[in-house]
């Protein structure tokens, strides 16, 4: 159906619809793929660093416990987290703004009111 068929309120649902949708797409983008690869690159740079200290110790040393600490840190989740609760900011700053000041009110230079 085209949207111009529609009334204002389902264009307004059917829009709300195809964005969670597309939010869903993006966060199981993430979850599905992003995270895991993060987690092993995460991983990897413990590894490179244990063999990088261990290297530099004395026969019977223990290497410092704080590598295998960063290894089980959410790091990927967190910022995950983080840039959700950034873009979430930023909307509603947004938001809030235009609800202070209407657009024909920011461009009322631009737009002519006389006939």
């Amino acid at each position: 159906l085209p949207l111009k068929t529609l009334s204002m309120k389902y264009r307004s649902r059917i829009t709300s619809i195809a964005n969670c949708f597309g939010g869903g797409v993006f966060f199981g983008t993430c979850f599905m793929h992003l995270i895991p690869e993060v987690k092993m690159q995460i991983n990897a740079y413990v590894e490179y660093m244990e063999d990088k200290v261990t290297a530099g110790l004395a026969e019977g040393e223990q290497p410092p416990g704080y590598l295998e600490f960063l290894e089980k840190l959410p790091i990927p989740e967190f910022l995950e987290c983080s840039g959700f609760l950034l873009i979430l900011s930023i909307e509603k700053i947004a938001e809030s703004a235009k609800k202070i000041r209407p657009l024909t009110q920011r461009f009322s230079v631009f737009i002519s009111t006389k006939k």
